[in-house]
């Protein structure tokens, strides 16, 4: 290590050492709450249902209130399709007043993913779909501009060569859910980014509206990725779970991601970063993506996979879009649009246990495990790090602290919908304030996890 490299690490040292001892990376109460123990906010009650095996768990999560580490958030856990944890705590404020979180239906963003997955296991094993054949054989426009060998299980695992858009889509077109077929078109006419060439880069916003265009056209009826996926997992499930927020939940069912504190944000990141810079060399060729993304470069594939490079003309608050109305409505925008509830995202990832979830079966073992089959790690361009995702997109995560490999997806925010089909576990976590990781799964639901994991041994 170079003398350089000696002084980012004691100077990172020194950040991360200050960050624990004022404790401000580790609560969202106010700095003369946390050192102080004044002008606290009031106790938030953690409620709800949890079986008599897990009960110190819903002591763990009081106490993640009481000491700041939560302000509004649910839980809830299936273990071999038994519910035994639906916890909730906090209040938060919407446009008619101050509401339980438990009655929220929160955006869990790119959680929404894995409905997608779902979507798209089921077709497969009705033999609508096969993972390993080009998307162009279901949508032959898709061909165009060096896209023709790209696959189904390419774009499942964000490899499909259109993470971002080299022109912008008008609002006229893609802020509707009228207008498919125009988007359709513009999306198929949109040349690889890499040149035809397989390379990983995370299709944050247009991950469900490709995979929108697949499903309707090979579906028996026509359906949308919001049809299917209501009519044939949401529906009969009995379970809430909205893609594209409708109008009369707006003002008694939401509330916007409250922002996680700042000073918070920066004490947890800029330690992270600093530890990392040493070592940034050992992503070899990759090194030049994660350096222009930390500068936030406007031709990096970070920063031209978000909204100010895909909504085009006449769209609403560009800069806010997230925050509007108009984009909340849209349905095909199904990697991102999802709005739901912790017990509703448990109960969901219940179908890739075994395929079987309320006597209803979702899947074929045959078609599960495929879709559940680990690809090579591979850097994600987007991201800027390493990555497992499996042959049906569902992202591999591995949690050391508890010796469990999960799989499932994370969305902006915090949310989780992960599942551990070695044990018949699957996880819901949906939170109301930003969590400070935005590139790995939350600290929160982590802590959350371990505990569980602790618990489900004895």
């Amino acid at each position: 290590m170079g003398l350089l490299s000696k002084l980012f690490f004691i100077v990172a040292l020194l950040l991360a050492v200050l960050s624990y001892v004022l404790r401000f990376g580790a609560t969202y109460h106010t700095p003369q709450c946390t050192l102080f123990g004044i002008q606290c906010p009031n106790k938030t009650v953690v409620e709800g249902y949890i079986h008599q095996d897990y009960a110190p768990l819903k002591e763990f999560y009081q106490a993640m209130f009481d000491q700041g580490e939560e302000l509004y958030s649910c839980l809830a856990v299936y273990e071999k399709k038994e519910k035994v944890v639906d916890l909730c705590g906090g209040n938060v404020t919407t446009a008619n007043g101050e509401k339980q979180f438990r009655n929220i239906v929160q955006n869990v963003f790119s959680s929404t993913k894995v409905i997608v997955m779902i979507t798209v296991a089921m077709l497969v094993d009705r033999g609508l779909l096969k993972y390993d054949e080009p998307i162009a054989t279901y949508w032959p426009e898709y061909a165009q501009g060096n896209k023709a060998e790209v696959t189904v299980s390419d774009l499942m695992a964000h490899a499909s060569g259109v993470s971002f858009l080299d022109k912008t889509i008008p609002w006229s077109v893609i802020g509707t859910d009228s207008n498919l077929d125009e988007l359709g078109r513009l999306l198929a006419e949109q040349p690889h980014n890499f040149d035809g060439k397989r390379t990983v880069g995370y299709h944050a916003l247009l991950y469900g509206t490709i995979a929108n265009e697949i499903v309707r056209r090979v579906d028996t009826k026509k359906r949308t990725i919001a049809e299917f996926a209501t009519q044939e997992i949401i529906e009969p499930l009995d379970v809430k779970y909205y893609f594209g927020l409708p109008e009369h939940l707006e003002k008694e069912n939401f509330s916007y991601f409250y922002d996680h504190p700042a000073f918070n944000m920066f004490a947890k990141i800029i330690p992270r970063v600093l530890f990392n810079i040493p070592f940034v060399p050992s992503l070899g060729p990759n090194q030049a993506y994660l350096k222009d993304a930390l500068k936030g470069e406007p031709s990096s594939p970070v920063k031209r996979s978000f909204g100010d490079r895909i909504f085009g003309e006449g769209s609403p608050h560009l800069d806010t879009i997230f925050h509007t109305p108009e984009y909340r409505r849209l349905q095909h925008m199904t990697g991102t649009n999802g709005f739901t509830q912790a017990t509703s995202l448990a109960k969901i990832g219940q179908i890739m246990i075994d395929g079987t979830v309320d006597g209803i079966k979702f899947l074929s073992e045959e078609t599960r495990s495929l879709a559940m089959t680990p690809l090579p790690t591979e850097f994600d361009l987007v991201l800027t790090y390493n990555m497992t995702r499996c042959v049906g997109g569902f992202g591999v995560v591995e949690v050391p602290s508890i010796n469990a490999t999960l799989k499932g997806w994370t969305g902006f925010g915090g949310s989780v919908m992960l599942f551990d089909s070695e044990n018949e576990i699957s996880f819901g976590y949906v939170p109301g304030v930003k969590g400070g990781q935005f590139i790995s799964v939350d600290d929160r639901i982590v802590s959350l996890m371990e505990e569980f994991y602790r618990l489900n041994k004895h």
